[in-house]
C-alpha cells in the first residue's frame, strides 16, 4: 500500500543521511586505535540480523560462511561502518543482490570477504572508487570506500578490491593478523 510505500521511501533516505553524516564524522575525527578485542563474527551476525528486520531489504539475500573466528582490535562501531558502507553500496546498486560474506584462515591471515552479485567495479576505476568523493553512482557520495580504506589503513589491515574483469560482481577483501589466543582461550 502506498503508506507502506513512503515509510519504507522515508526510512531509506533517513538511513542514506545517517551514512554520509558518520562517514563525515569518522573522516574528521582523529585516528585513535581501539584496544580491546572484538569478535567479529559475531558482530556481522547481529549486523544481518537487524538488516534482515527492515522490511526495504527483503529482497536482498545474506549467505554466511564462516570457517574461522576473527577477532579483532578494531572498533564495533568501524566494523558496523565497515559492513553498513558496503551493504547500502550493495543494496543502492541493486536491491534484490546477493551477498555472500566469508571469514576463512588463509596462511597466517585471517580473510573477512564481501562478495555481491551487482555489476562490479570497472578495471579502470578501481583506484578511484578509493578516493574521497569519487562516485560512479548518481546519488553516491564517494566516502564508502573511501572510508573502508582509512579504517584499514589505521589498522595496517591489507585489503584488495577486485575489478569486475578479476569478479563477477563486487568484491572486497580485508586481510587481518591471525587472532592468537586472548586472556587464554580463542573467543
Amino acid at each position: 500500500d502506498i503508506d507502506n510505500k513512503l515509510s519504507n521511501i522515508i526510512e531509506r533516505e533517513i538511513n542514506r543521511l545517517n551514512l554520509v553524516l558518520n562517514n563525515l564524522l569518522y573522516m574528521s575525527k582523529p585516528a585513535t586505535k581501539h584496544k580491546d578485542y572484538i569478535n567479529i563474527n559475531k558482530l556481522i551476525a547481529e549486523f544481518i540480523e537487524s538488516m534482515n528486520s527492515y522490511e526495504m531489504f527483503d529482497e536482498i539475500s545474506f549467505n554466511v560462511e564462516f570457517t574461522d573466528v576473527l577477532i579483532s582490535h578494531i572498533s564495533e562501531y568501524e566494523i558496523k561502518q565497515i559492513l553498513w558502507n558496503l551493504f547500502l553500496n550493495t543494496y543502492e546498486i541493486k536491491s534484490d543482490s546477493n551477498v555472500n560474506i566469508k571469514i576463512f584462515n588463509n596462511d597466517d591471515k585471517k580473510v573477512f570477504t564481501y562478495e555481491d552479485n551487482g555489476p562490479g567495479i570497472e578495471a579502470a576505476v578501481i583506484s578511484d572508487v578509493l578516493q574521497p568523493f569519487f562516485t560512479t553512482k548518481k546519488s553516491g557520495t564517494g566516502l564508502g570506500l573511501y572510508v573502508i580504506k582509512m579504517i584499514c589503513d589505521k589498522y595496517n589491515i591489507d585489503y584488495k578490491l577486485y575489478s569486475k574483469q578479476e569478479f563477477n560482481g563486487f568484491k572486497l577483501d580485508l586481510y587481518f593478523e591471525a587472532n592468537g589466543e586472548i586472556n587464554g582461550e580463542n573467543n
